[in-house]
């Protein structure tokens, strides 16, 4: 066996085992022929204990189906020495061995271990035969470790040859890599913007893998999809529609094979498309008619983003494994370039806005001294960047500046904080305006505060317009106060209601009028139609008021039509039961404008029932100024005639016309002259008693009175009238209560006379008059006088009761008087807390009773 025979093309090394290797088992298979030929062996084996231990070659045997382990070869590899047994059967040690009793019933054997250049031993080269062989000793042992020997040294120079081919190989994929990421960098970083550099990206990878197409998708995973950032396709006519349809894209991510391979987070090979359901992926059918037959699907992140890349390919029989790797690395090189230039793009925008910005932007350091300020603030304040740098932001305060808003700045630049505030500055000029300040502090990765940036928002065009504001409404405040004052001064019930017949005003009174009466909320009256007929109304809702509805909804939409200037309707309604009269008047609001009406609801109640009043006290008027002409008529004959009985007799007396004066007749007339003048006297102080009492309430002279006394008293006074008229007055002095009372003596006693007085008057010569006295079951104290007179009706009684009645004075003069006797005795009995008690009917007698409260009674 020669070297170059081991060195054979095929011959497999440690590293790489003979069966991935073409040719691999025959070169084996010769150095095993080779060993059985120089020992005289029928057969010859070479073992092999790589990742699957095995009989690598044979010869002379077929050894593919005996398992190494348990085997005389696995045996030598564990000695790690040669071994020779010319007997196995003989043999202590092998004698039940499976090779031995079963195939290939091996019964003379040597073997020497195949040893790497590291010391390993990595397999085994035996001869053996099925019959013993007493012959067999160190000379073949010998023989067989150089073999053995040779077939390592073979081993060892293919694995070096196999190693500097895979270097050289390596090396070849490694500069192409190096290349690939060269052209896709150069690619990005020629172009302006992100996406551009991914149109790039995409042209490069897809040109060097030889792919027709090549997608750039960005995950949008609050909405569930994915977005295309840039497609290309070969320029060939058959990828137009699937470009249109990659761009047109707006399904969910689960539909493309990008989002597939974004959301399991690796990448997706597809080597025939035709396998994918078509129906589950809305791209693939339209590519499939395109002529792709596969893909790579690729993720990859740029900056906390997710991004994905897809390469379609229209060849067959490609190794999309080695292409994905081949992908992968400058996609992930590149992404760090993309995001570099994202910045780059991100900072150059941000440029273009601090630059452009209409708001001032000013930049200082942590010292709070100005290092930058961009055009805006120039042009706010007057003041160039060149004159303050390096200054305290503190010259734009003065006079106007809130102390309290600098107090705040400092407190939280104090703590590195955020800060907003609003405050007056000055400009270059001198000039003060407002600004509304945004502060915020900047930070190294190290979490030290480096800078501070203040955004200054000029808002004093703001303020003046707020002021403005301001300013209107409170005058339109105060002018709707005063108007909402005055509308709800008024004594009626109005509203406003605009050109659709909405209401949008309810003054107090109504409101209340609604609250009161659980008609509802008065507010709720605000929006609501004022024609609605579920509305409560002024009336609170009551039938009263529905057969007058119609009528005044006609006139108002007359008003409102401008068909007539003013309406004016009164009803008649019940509220709260009560019968009540509305005026309804309705009238535009303003002249020339079909924008509505004001209508008014003034209750006419009161005014109805003064009217009715002023009509009754016109009518009492009346009847009072006719009573004055009878009173005075009255009063001239009840006046004139003792006048002229004093006059006429004392004319007599002086004269001596009866002979000289002490003639009996001059008695008689001097006792005719006193009737007369106390008669007189009688009239004048029941006149002066009426007018004290309507003057004021007098004065009670009150002490400790007798019943029997009070009546014996006024009968004193009338009897000699009632002797005169013939009438008796009968009183049972024994039947007199016995209790006493407190009051005014003179003013009670003239209740009793006036009482009897009267009896006496309209009682007829041979009647008799009673009076009497009693305590009724609530203990109060009557005096009860009866007579059988001319009587009076029930209706005339009240009018009995005025002053200068006399129900009989329009028939005739047979009962004289003043008509002051009972509107004394009732004003007297009222001063005591008492009153008048009258039952009569005409021609049959009055029973008048003097009430006094058991207040004024003491028990006797």
């Amino acid at each position: 066996m020669t070297l170059s025979e081991i060195d054979a093309p095929g011959m497999a090394s440690p590293a790489v085992p003979a069966r991935e290797l073409p040719g691999g088992h025959r070169a084996l298979d010769r150095a095993a022929a080779l060993a059985a030929r120089v020992t005289g062996m029928p057969m010859a084996a070479i073992a092999l204990f790589d990742s699957a231990p095995r009989f690598a070659a044979h010869a002379g045997v077929d050894l593919s189906a005996v398992p190494l382990a348990g085997s005389l070869s696995a045996h030598v590899a564990e000695r790690r020495t040669p071994l020779v047994v010319s007997d196995t059967r003989a043999h202590p040690d092998f004698a039940g061995w499976p090779t031995v009793t079963g195939p290939p019933f091996i019964r003379s054997y040597a073997g020497a271990p195949l040893i790497g250049p590291d010391g390993r031993i990595f397999g085994t080269l035996c001869v053996f035969a099925p019959d013993p062989d007493p012959e067999l000793g160190s000379e073949d042992i010998e023989l067989l470790k150089t073999l053995a020997e040779l077939v390592a040294d073979g081993f060892e120079r293919r694995r070096v040859n196999h190693a500097l081919k895979d270097e050289l190989a390596s090396r070849r994929r490694i500069e192409r890599q190096l290349k690939l990421q060269g052209d896709c960098t150069a690619a990005v970083a020629e172009e302006r913007n992100v996406a551009d550099a991914l149109g790039a990206l995409l042209r490069v990878l897809a040109v060097h893998v030889g792919a027709a197409t090549g997608q750039a998708w960005l995950l949008d995973p609050e909405e569930g999809r994915c977005i295309l950032q840039k497609a290309w396709c070969r320029p060939e006519p058959a990828f137009d529609s699937l470009k249109a349809a990659m761009e047109a894209y707006a399904g969910p991510t689960e539909r493309l094979t990008t989002g597939q391979a974004l959301l399991a987070g690796r990448t997706v090979i597809v080597q025939d498309l035709a396998s994918l359901n078509q129906d589950a992926y809305t791209l693939i059918p339209i590519a499939r008619t395109a002529g792709l037959k596969s893909l790579i699907s690729i993720p990859f992140g740029m900056g906390g983003q997710r991004f994905g890349l897809t390469f379609m390919f229209d060849r067959e029989g490609l190794d999309l494994n080695e292409l994905a790797g081949m992908i992968s690395l400058p996609a992930g090189r590149v992404a760090d370039l993309l995001l570099r230039k994202r910045s780059e793009e991100q900072l150059a925008l941000l440029q273009s806005v601090v630059l452009n910005a209409t708001d001032a932007v000013l930049v200082t350091d942590a010292r709070l001294r100005i290092v930058y300020a961009n055009p805006a603030f120039e042009r706010s304040t007057g003041h160039a960047l060149a004159d303050i740098l390096n200054r305290s932001p503190n010259f734009l305060h003065g006079p106007e500046t809130d102390r309290a808003a600098i107090r705040a700045l400092k407190k939280a630049l104090g703590r590195s904080r955020s800060v907003k505030a609003e405050m007056a500055n000055y400009r270059k000029d001198g000039t003060i305006f407002w600004v509304e300040v945004d502060i915020s502090p900047l930070f190294d990765g190290g979490g030290r505060l480096t800078h501070w940036i203040a955004i200054r928002h000029d808002v004093t065009a703001r303020r003046e317009a707020e002021q403005a504001r301001r300013r209107s409404e409170d005058l339109l405040r105060l002018v709707v106060e005063q108007r909402t004052a005055t509308l709800d001064a008024l004594p009626a019930h109005v509203a406003l209601v605009d050109g659709d017949g909405i209401i949008v005003f309810v003054n107090g009174p109504w409101r209340r009028f609604v609250d009161a009466r659980g008609k509802g909320n008065g507010d709720r009256l605000i929006g609501a139609h004022y024609l609605d007929p579920d509305r409560p109304t002024h009336s609170g809702g009551n039938a009263g008021m529905s057969g007058h509805r119609a009528v005044i909804m006609r006139g108002l939409e007359e008003v409102m039509e401008r068909r007539q200037p003013l309406f004016e309707h009164e009803y008649e309604c019940h509220v709260d039961g009560q019968r009540r009269f509305f005026r309804y008047m309705a009238a535009p609001i303003s002249a020339g404008r079909k924008d509505g009406a004001v209508v008014m609801h003034v209750d006419m109640t009161q005014a109805r029932e003064a009217a009715e009043h002023l009509i009754q006290a016109k009518e009492m008027a009346e009847s009072a100024n006719r009573a004055k002409s009878d009173f005075l008529a009255n009063m001239s004959h009840e006046l004139r005639t003792p006048l002229n009985a004093i006059i006429g007799l004392s004319e007599m007396i002086e004269g001596s016309i009866l002979g000289p004066q002490g003639a009996d007749k001059y008695v008689e007339y001097a006792g005719d002259i006193h009737r007369s003048g106390v008669h007189l006297l009688s009239i004048i102080n029941d006149i002066l008693d009426l007018a004290k009492i309507e003057a004021r309430t007098p004065d009670l002279n009150e002490e400790k009175i007798s019943p029997a006394h009070l009546v014996r008293g006024a009968l004193r006074m009338v009897e000699p009238r009632a002797s005169a008229a013939g009438v008796a007055i009968n009183w049972d002095s024994a039947a007199t209560v016995g209790a006493s009372l407190m009051g005014d003596e003179r003013l009670l006693k003239q209740v009793l006379i006036n009482l009897l007085s009267n009896a006496v008057k309209f009682s007829s010569a041979g009647d008799a008059v009673t009076i009497k006295t009693l305590l009724d079951a609530e203990g109060d104290l009557r005096f009860r006088v009866i007579d059988r007179g001319i009587g009076m009706a029930a209706e005339d009684i009240p009018l009995a009761l005025e002053p200068f009645r006399q129900l009989g004075a329009t028939l005739d003069k047979r009962y004289e008087g003043t008509g002051l006797g009972l509107p004394l005795a009732k004003r007297f009995a009222e001063i005591h807390g008492g009153r008048l008690e009258i039952l009569s009917a005409e021609g049959e007698g009055a029973t008048v009773e003097l009430v006094l409260p058991a207040a004024r009674v003491i028990a006797g």
